[in-house]
């Protein structure tokens, strides 16, 4: 009996081995997962991490040309403004010129000789009625060309 009960209990132990064995195979086995998922969520973090970074780069980016827009916006305003006082101060000098021109015509046509009447009053009720100086405010490339001819008639 002293045998029976030795091999009943080494069949107790190689059980008991044979349990702790696969117990040990499993623990491995979830350690062996438990790992991958580790390094697997540290992948996942490190890419985040990545994005965060190429995104806060591009803000910055995005920041800096932002700020050399509305530079290049300020400068273009003021340019503008610029031009556009230019462009009054033209016009008003163009007036002015139109004025002195209309008046140059009058006089001159007033002093044409008498040789002349028809010409002088056909210019002076165009003068008077307004068609030489809206000509010379519409189109200034004729007014050197008219001024000159006038002057050619009087000499």
């Amino acid at each position: 009996m002293a045998t029976h009960t030795q091999g009943s209990m080494l069949d107790i132990l190689k059980k008991k081995m044979r349990q702790a064995k696969e117990e040990m195979e499993n623990a491995r086995d979830s350690a062996e997962e438990a790992e991958k998922r580790h390094a697997l969520e540290i992948k996942r973090r490190e890419d985040a991490e990545a994005e965060v970074a190429a995104l806060n780069r591009r803000i910055q980016l995005l920041e800096e040309d932002l700020e050399r827009t509305e530079e290049r916006l300020k400068s273009a305003t003021s340019k503008l403004e610029e031009a556009c006082a230019a462009a009054d101060e033209s016009e008003r000098w163009v007036v002015v010129v139109v004025a002195v021109a209309c008046e140059c015509v009058c006089e001159r046509v007033l002093v044409l000789p008498s040789v002349l009447p028809s010409f002088r009053v056909e210019v002076l009720e165009d003068v008077y009625s307004g068609a030489i100086t809206m000509s010379l405010i519409t189109a200034t490339n004729t007014l050197p060309y008219f001024t000159a001819s006038t002057v050619l008639l009087i000499d």
